[in-house]
């Protein structure tokens, strides 16, 4: 489960950029970012068991 979070490196990194930086946020880097995120919360979901 603490493995999921290292992918959201990117997503930081690009807001530190950004505060600290002064770097322009591409749509890409947002696309990039939601991405990132959806997979993570998808990788936490605990499918539901099936009857049988």
């Amino acid at each position: 489960m603490t493995n999921n979070y290292l992918y959201a490196s990117p997503f930081v990194t690009l807001i530190v950029g950004w505060l600290l930086l002064g770097e322009p946020i591409s749509w890409m880097g947002i696309l990039g970012a939601v991405l990132i995120t959806i997979g993570v919360i998808l990788a936490q979901h605990k499918p539901k068991e099936r009857a049988v």
